[in-house]
């Protein structure tokens, strides 16, 4: 149980161990917040991308080999990346280390199903899903004071030695299972990854490239689109073992939820890959302190948490979605309110909602994505709803970088306009200053401050983004049906 958890932990963080330290890897690696966000997506893209293959090669190679193998690869590729010198190399090692790591999240999950009887199979996946629930909201912590205190380089290193660990205690501990011949739908499988890898591709890269007015990105439209139909018309076709059985899809409960999963990620992944660029580039503090701003919204996750394990199978889970839902949108619409000059509490209060919301949503969520399948249908949709979550968290990040981005040069337009030697505001801000309109230091502090109020104000109306998607979860809960029977804590991880 320790070597799997160690591993998943260790997977699902670095999803986000390196949110805090954007700025500071940009500034080495010579990239802007918009280009290094490619550090995040490509290796969520590619571990979303990769793990259908989790598995066909369990089954053929082994489940302890695999594993075995997808820790190896995981530890070799983090030490590339905290090797890199640019950017493309890091973008590269990053999609190696998201490739390698994918099958660690559903592997760890069979081997904990395997590992416990059903009557206390319902506590291990609860310890289960608080590691994939709390790893991500910590990544920026552990990040911050590791960028702090050595370098953001050991972001990456700090999983050779954990890894090392986690690979020793599947090397003495698991039991390798039996090989299996298993078919693999590689067409499904191609399908699959070019509508998805194209359309990362147009999220990181559109705003850069002027959208359609780049042959680049109209390309890849058409490449995405085609990959999707594609997709879409073969699962339908294939009568035997297509990558994706379109069965579950025609359970209303699973396609709702699955949706609805998205929304949750796009919400979580762009409340905390925006957080640490507000901390750091608008209100200039530490990485290590802005990491410490981050720990609330983890506690508040767990208390959560905790409180749902008890509620499941008792209350109707579309409730405690909905309050959920609104916990975490109150959570978002405390943080479009930030300050420039903020006190701790109103930094802290919207980040404990948001938390105390995402506990909610995620066990019922899931619980119910289920309650109504065929269960000979479970196995493989539970692979499904993480590649869904996965996909969602990626969109996320992309989304809200692309609102900042563009807000920045929306918002400096705008203030801009403001700016004008007519009127007395000006003079009002240069008088403290021992300054007028006249001095040659005038100009320079004047594009400062309009630059950093249009940080500010593209950040906050970025974050808006993320309240959308915790109200576009209410019209779903309208949709839901509810179970014959309660949701079972079983069913709920």
């Amino acid at each position: 149980m320790v070597a799997v958890m160690v591993a998943t932990i260790m997977e699902v963080l670095d999803m986000t161990i390196i949110n805090i330290s954007l700025p500071n890897m940009g500034g080495q690696l010579g990239a802007t917040p918009s280009q290094m966000s490619w550090a995040l997506t490509s290796y969520i893209v590619a571990a979303a991308i990769a793990m259908p293959l989790t598995g066909y090669f369990s089954d053929t190679l082994g489940r302890k080999r695999y594993l075995m193998m997808s820790m190896l690869g995981f530890i070799f590729s983090s030490v590339l990346c905290g090797l890199a010198i640019s950017l493309p190399a890091l973008v590269f090692f990053r999609l190696l280390q998201g490739l390698s790591g994918a099958a660690l999240v559903p592997m760890s999950q069979a081997v904990m199903i395997d590992l416990y009887p059903p009557a206390e199979r319902g506590k291990a996946m609860a310890l289960w899903a608080m590691g994939i629930m709390i790893a991500p909201i910590m990544g920026p912590v552990i990040g911050g004071w590791l960028t702090d205190n050595l370098s953001w380089r050991w972001s990456f290193f700090i999983n050779l030695p954990v890894g090392m660990l986690a690979l020793w205690l599947a090397w003495r501990h698991m039991e390798e299972t039996s090989l299996k011949h298993r078919a693999m739908d590689w067409l499904g499988f191609c399908a699959m990854f070019l509508a998805v890898g194209a359309l990362q591709y147009i999220l990181d890269k559109g705003n850069e490239d002027d959208w359609l007015d780049s042959s680049a990105i109209r390309w890849t439209v058409v490449i995405s689109l085609f990959g999707l139909v594609w997709l879409v018309t073969h699962i339908l076709q294939k009568k035997n073992h297509p990558i994706f059985s379109p069965k579950m899809f025609m359970d209303r409960n699973f396609l709702l939820s699955s949706i609805a999963m998205v929304a949750v990620s796009m919400a979580l992944f762009g409340s905390i890959t925006l957080q640490p660029l507000y901390f750091e580039q608008v209100l200039g503090y530490t990485t290590t302190v802005s990491g410490l701003y981050m720990i609330p919204r983890g506690i508040a996750s767990m208390f959560s948490m905790m409180l749902v394990s008890q509620l499941v199978g008792k209350v109707d889970a579309r409730y405690l979605i909905g309050f959920g839902a609104m916990a975490g949108a109150i959570g978002s619409w405390g943080m479009t309110m930030y300050p420039l000059e903020a006190s701790s509490f109103s930094l802290i209060w919207p980040t404990l909602f948001q938390g105390l919301g995402m506990g909610f949503i995620f066990i019922p969520l899931n619980g119910i994505a289920y309650a109504t399948l065929p269960k000979h249908l479970m196995a493989e949709a539970s692979g499904v709803y993480s590649l869904i979550r996965t996909i969602g968290n990626a969109i996320g990040i992309s989304i809200v970088i692309l609102l900042y981005t563009r807000g920045i040069q929306q918002s400096w337009n705008h203030l801009i306009e403001h700016v004008t030697p007519y009127g007395t505001a000006l003079d009002q801000y240069l008088a403290p200053l021992h300054l007028d309109r006249h001095s040659p230091e005038a100009i320079g502090l004047i594009a400062q401050e309009v630059a950093h109020q249009s940080q500010a104000l593209a950040m906050l109306d970025a974050l808006h983004g993320t309240l959308i998607s915790f109200v576009l979860i209410f019209p779903f809960l309208f949709l839901l049906k509810k179970p014959k029977s309660p949701v079972s804590m079983q069913d709920a991880h």
